[in-house]
C-alpha cells in the first residue's frame, strides 16, 4: 500500500517522528488505504524534490501533515518544503474541500502556517494521534479517509486493527463504541463478533499461560504477598475491562439470538479458570476474576433494562465442563462471586486487618452478609428462569421485598449512566 502509483495518502514528517508514523501507517495498511512517505517510496537514484512534488500534486488524496514537539523545533526542514508545495495546491482547492489534514502526535500547537484567503492551517480540524484516545482518534481519521475515498465506513480489518492498536483506555471505549455502533445493523454482525472474538482470545491467552501462573509465585511476607494477588488482580481486570466494556451494551440493548459471541467468552474465561492447575491457590483461584466480572456485568446490565432473557442467555444457560465433574455444569455453579478472593491467604489477611483495628468490621462482616443476601436472591432468580416461572421480573430477587427494589434500584445505578 505504499506505491506511489494511483491516488495516495502523503505522509509530511520529521524524520524524529518516524517511530510515530511507523505505528500510524499499519492502520492504514489495515484500511487499505494507500499511502506515501519519502523512506520507502523514494528509490534509490531518484530526485527527491522531483518526486516528492509528484506525489503531492499529482496523486495525493489526503495530505497529512504530522506535527511535534521534533517539528516545531526546527527552523528548517523538508517537512516544511512540503508544507509550501502541499500550500501551493491547496490554494488552487474550491473553499471547503477537506484534503489538509493537520496530525498531532503530542499536545502541542498546530502552527500558524498561512494557506492563503485568510485561512490558517492552524483553523483545520485536526486529528490527535496519542494518548488515551489514540485508538478511537486514529479510526476517525481512517473513516475521515476512506469518506474522501467514497467508502462510507471502516470495514472490518480496519475496526480490528485500530483496537489492536489502543492503550487499554482507548481499547475499552472503542469496544463500547464499535459495539453501540454495530449491534443494530444485522449487515455488520459477523464484523461485530470478530471485534468480540479477538478480546476473548486476549484474555484467554492469559488465563491459559500455565509459565504466569508458575514465574507468579508469591513471596515475603502475608502483606507483601497480599500486594502482589492485588496487582495481578488489577492486571486481570484491566485485560478483561475491554470485553466488559462492549458486554455491557450488549446485555443491555441486544437480542439472545445476537449474544452469542459475549455468551462464549464468559463460558470460555470460567472454563479455563477451572482447567488451570498449579501449587498457588491464591494465584490460580485469581483466575476467575475475568469471568467473575464479565458475569456481573452482563446481570446488572441486562438487569437495568429488564432483560430478564438476556440474563437468561448470557449467565445461566452456558454450562462449562469442571474437572471435578464427568458432565458439564451450569455456569453459575463453576465460579461464584467470592471464587477469585476464596484463597486462605486473603481470608486470613482480612482476618488478621479486622482484628489489629486496621479493616471496619463492618466491611468485613456486614458488607459480606450484603452481599450473600443478593447472591442468595440472584440464585433465587435463577432457579425460577431456569424452570420458566418468572411472572414478574423482580420477583425473582430478594423474594419481591423492599431488598429486591433496593438491589434492583443499584444494578440499575451501576450501569444506566455507562451503558
Amino acid at each position: 500500500m505504499t506505491e506511489a502509483d494511483g491516488k495516495h495518502v502523503f505522509i509530511s514528517y520529521v524524520r524524529e517522528d518516524s517511530e510515530a508514523v511507523d505505528a500510524l501507517c499499519p492502520v492504514l495498511e489495515a484500511a487499505q488505504i494507500p499511502y506515501w512517505r519519502d523512506r520507502p517510496a523514494l528509490g534509490p537514484g531518484d530526485a527527491w524534490k522531483a518526486k516528492i512534488r509528484e506525489a503531492i500534486r499529482e496523486g495525493s488524496l489526503v495530505f497529512l501533515a504530522c506535527f511535534s514537539d521534533n517539528s516545531r523545533a526546527k527552523d528548517r526542514s523538508y517537512m516544511n518544503e512540503e508544507l509550501a508545495l502541499a500550500t501551493e495546491e491547496f490554494r488552487m482547492m474550491p473553499p471547503g474541500r477537506t484534503w489538509m489534514i493537520p496530525v498531532r502526535f503530542d499536545d502541542g500547537e498546530v502552527p500558524d502556517w498561512n494557506l492563503g484567503a485568510g485561512r490558517m492551517l492552524s483553523d483545520l480540524n485536526y486529528s490527535d494521534i496519542f494518548g488515551a484516545n489514540y485508538a478511537a482518534n486514529a479510526t476517525r481519521l481512517v473513516t475521515t479517509i476512506l469518506r474522501l475515498m467514497g467508502e462510507k465506513r471502516p470495514d472490518p480489518a480496519t475496526a480490528l486493527a485500530a483496537v489492536e492498536q489502543a492503550t487499554h483506555a482507548g481499547r475499552a471505549d472503542l469496544l463500547k463504541r464499535f459495539t453501540k455502533e454495530m449491534l443494530p445493523d444485522p449487515a455488520r454482525r459477523i464484523e461485530l463478533d470478530d471485534l468480540v472474538s479477538q478480546e476473548v482470545q486476549r484474555v484467554m491467552a492469559v488465563l491459559n499461560d500455565a509459565e504466569r501462573v508458575a514465574a507468579g509465585l508469591l513471596r515475603g511476607s502475608n502483606d507483601e504477598q497480599v500486594a502482589q494477588l492485588v496487582s495481578e488482580a488489577q492486571e486481570l481486570w484491566s485485560l478483561a475491562e475491554p470485553f466488559c466494556a462492549s458486554l455491557q451494551v450488549a446485555a443491555r440493548w441486544g437480542t439472545p439470538d445476537a449474544l452469542g459471541p459475549w455468551a462464549n467468552g464468559l463460558r470460555s474465561f470460567v472454563s479455563a479458570a477451572n482447567k488451570m492447575q498449579g501449587s498457588n491457590q491464591a494465584l490460580l483461584e485469581l483466575r476467575h476474576l475475568p469471568g467473575m466480572v464479565g458475569i456481573v456485568t452482563a446481570t446488572l446490565a441486562a438487569a437495568s433494562n429488564r432483560r430478564w432473557d438476556n440474563v437468561k442467555t448470557l449467565v445461566v444457560d452456558p454450562t462449562v465442563r469442571n474437572r471435578y465433574e464427568p458432565t458439564p455444569v451450569p455456569l453459575l455453579e463453576a465460579t461464584d462471586p467470592h471464587k477469585p478472593f476464596s484463597a486462605a491467604l486473603v481470608q486470613s489477611e482480612v482476618a488478621r486487618l479486622v482484628q489489629a483495628e486496621q479493616l471496619d468490621p463492618a466491611v468485613a462482616g456486614d458488607g459480606r452478609k450484603r452481599e450473600l443476601a443478593f447472591v442468595g436472591g440472584f440464585d433465587e432468580f435463577v432457579d425460577e428462569l431456569r424452570g420458566q416461572h418468572v411472572t414478574h421480573p423482580v420477583a425473582g430477587l430478594g423474594c419481591g421485598g423492599p431488598q429486591a427494589d433496593e438491589q434492583m434500584a443499584l444494578a440499575g445505578a451501576a450501569v444506566t449512566d455507562q451503558a
